[in-house]
């Protein structure tokens, strides 16, 4: 999907995918970075109640959660950690060449 210049969101796979170490078992992490989505925050986090963990919960809540429709099977939301997390599952009728296409 395409996104404005102001809305861009670079997808950066880590972890055993990124190191050539994966298996067909293994998962996929990717981390999603949106500066300028962060910038209309207000500045003044802990004035306005905003920790940066609130921050990157509404970011995957808002902006990534969405684009996962029809993707995905099924997402657990872990948001109580120190990192977010969506928790994925890709359903088995997705052949692989498609999702590195």
């Amino acid at each position: 999907q395409h996104l404005p210049a102001d809305e861009s969101i670079d997808v950066i796979p880590f972890g055993s995918v990124a190191q050539g170490l994966c298996g067909q078992d293994s998962d996929l992490d990717i981390c999603f970075q949106a500066p300028r989505y962060f910038d209309s925050f207000p500045h003044s986090d802990e004035a306005n109640g905003f920790s940066s963990t609130d921050k990157e919960s509404h970011f995957l809540k808002n902006k990534i959660l969405p684009r996962l429709d029809g993707i995905v099977d099924e997402v657990r939301e872990i948001f109580s950690t120190a990192i977010p997390i969506l928790r994925c599952s890709i359903p088995s009728s997705v052949d692989d060449m498609d999702l590195i296409q």
